[in-house]
């Protein structure tokens, strides 16, 4: 989002009003602050930024990411994101629970998305499924709704994915699965204002795409013409799920039949560039095989380049290297825009959740129960933390907050009163 060249990413079907950015998504003033937010405050953007999209490799899980940001400081050699000023003094080093007011609200399966934090300002996103999206300007202190709407502006999916554009500071898009569910909600949707509205992307006549895994954009391209969706658990066997805006004209094509037979869901997308791109697939119910498939023809013909499957969101890291996570665990990594993947780590050092990158170019991931850092691309990686206290959908880092966040959803009907924690640790001590 994030994608990459400094973020992963992920997206959709047909925007209301068209795919390409408007004259509105042009970079901000330099020194300028960006929209106030509903319900959350307003906050000043930094002059410079990048994410770095993170989150849980399970397909019905949220998906976790983070960027940093701020002050025109230098990045440091090497990569990296942007540095950003702590805000306030550094939290404890224990994983202390801020589920705050959404813990018990009413929801359904999949209540509980991840947190992501903005790369502009300190401002953390979740979701809560059926009921939209909430943000905090305090550190996970309290939430408030934000992007509340009706028709092609309500949010109440199951949020997977947020990306945030790398240089449009009031510019982000969100996924989420079982949109389908009434009353009726788009599988993704943008917001121009820092979510103080939304659009979604329509739908196309089929049910997936209302229910999204991922969103990517090509940001190599200031108008953000080319995206690419992956469907939740659609796959080549069944022809359809994997939607593809090239041109900016607001239409959007299915290329799922495009790829390779014998593949399972594919479903997790990195648009790299207008012609190079690639999608992530994992196991299917009825066994089809995973794989990473690459294409360099613009989503004309694609080309298997592992038999390992990438699941969840892939990190492009901001000096070049991908980082995808395998289902089960262990590390993909690939050196040559995705042209041929090495594993860099099996299932013993790192989880399923996809890895993002900190401000310092040091590359997150899980380890066990606990988070793991790797300062040399994978090679080896040191625990950071204590065990978090449940097994994580989501992870994400706020270099404003210098804590990292860690969440889960369940099954029942209720959010549990546990779904987010923090963990204080600070980056440029460590």
């Amino acid at each position: 989002m994030p994608a990459i060249a400094w973020t992963s990413s992920l997206t959709v079907a047909l925007l209301v009003g068209g795919c390409s950015s408007s004259s509105n998504d042009t970079p901000a003033d330099e020194g300028t602050g960006g929209a106030d937010m509903v319900g959350a405050g307003t906050h000043a953007g930094g002059d410079t930024g990048q994410t770095a999209a993170g989150g849980s490799a399970d397909t019905d899980a949220a998906a976790g990411g983070q960027g940093g940001s701020g002050g025109m400081k230098p990045l440091p050699e090497g990569g990296g994101l942007p540095h950003a000023d702590p805000v306030g003094p550094v939290p404890p080093a224990d994983w202390v629970n801020v589920t705050g007011t959404l813990g018990g609200m009413a929801s359904e399966c999949g209540n509980a998305a991840a947190i992501f934090a903005s790369p502009w300002r300190d401002m953390l996103v979740t979701g809560v499924a059926r009921h939209g999206l909430y943000a905090s300007t305090d550190g996970a202190v309290t939430w408030a709704p934000i992007g509340a709407g009706a028709g092609s502006s309500a949010i109440r999916n199951r949020m997977t994915v947020i990306l945030f554009d790398p240089t449009n500071k009031d510019t982000f898009w969100e996924s989420g699965i079982y949109g389908w569910e009434a009353p009726w909600s788009e599988g993704a949707f943008i917001t121009k204002d820092n979510g103080v509205t939304f659009k979604g992307y329509a739908a196309m006549g089929a049910e997936a795409q209302s229910s999204n895994d991922s969103i990517t954009v090509d940001f190599t391209d200031p108008a953000r013409k080319t995206m690419l969706s992956g469907g939740h658990e659609q796959g080549v066997a069944g022809g359809q799920g994997l939607f593809l805006c090239k041109d900016g004209s607001g239409t959007f094509a299915d290329i799922m039949p495009q790829l390779p037979a014998g593949l399972g869901f594919c479903t997790s997308t990195l648009v790299l560039d207008p012609n190079d791109m690639l999608v992530g697939c994992a196991n299917s119910y009825k066994g089809e095989t995973p794989g990473i498939v690459r294409s360099a023809d613009a989503g004309a013909t694609w080309k298997v380049v592992s038999t390992q499957g990438g699941s969840g969101q892939p990190l492009l890291a901001k000096e070049g290297t991908i980082y995808w996570a395998v289902a089960g665990g262990g590390m993909l990594k690939s050196t040559d825009q995705g042209l041929t993947f090495m594993q860099v780590a099996d299932k013993s050092k790192t989880g399923g959740i996809a890895p993002f990158e900190l401000p310092d170019g040091r590359i997150v991931s899980l380890g066990g129960m606990s988070v793991v850092v790797s300062a040399d691309k994978g090679v080896t990686w040191t625990s950071v933390t204590k065990p978090i206290p449940f097994a994580p959908n989501g992870l994400s880092y706020s270099a404003f907050r210098r804590a990292f966040y860690a969440s889960h959803f369940d099954c029942s009907s209720n959010v549990p009163k546990d779904a987010h924690a923090r963990f204080g640790w600070d980056y440029e001590a460590k």
